[in-house]
């Protein structure tokens, strides 16, 4: 192999070796805790309160799934908003809706990202 070839190569197992690592901070998905503090309705289902586990993908819009218990409770779609500031804690947003309050966003300490729930 000459010298030539030998540049190539490393540079292209150094190329792939950054991918490697540069990939799972794009488009992945997150695990996070949130506190329920009353009954709410979201993506036509019922969430009764208390503790749930949520997934999602936090650099898009897209499918979040509620956890409890191990159980899949409710999958719905959100959408990424931006807050005017940093949210000082953890925080779901209600309004009230036909029946009960409905989950409008949910916000995480020091991020200016929302889950946005229409």
């Amino acid at each position: 192999m000459n010298r030539k070839s030998l540049k190539s190569a490393i540079l292209a197992v150094l190329i792939g070796a950054g991918l490697v690592f540069a990939l799972p901070a794009f488009g992945q998905e997150v695990t996070r805790s949130v506190v329920l503090k009353r009954d709410a309705r979201l993506g036509g289902q019922t969430l009764s309160q208390g503790k749930y586990t949520i997934k999602f993908d936090e650099s898009k819009s897209g499918d979040v799934v509620f956890v409890r218990d191990v159980k899949e409770v409710v999958k719905t779609y959100y959408k990424i908003t931006t807050l005017p500031k940093n949210a000082q804690d953890d925080a779901v947003v209600y309004t009230a809706g036909d029946g009960g309050f409905v989950i409008k966003r949910i916000e995480f300490r020091g991020l200016k990202a929302a889950l946005q729930f229409d």
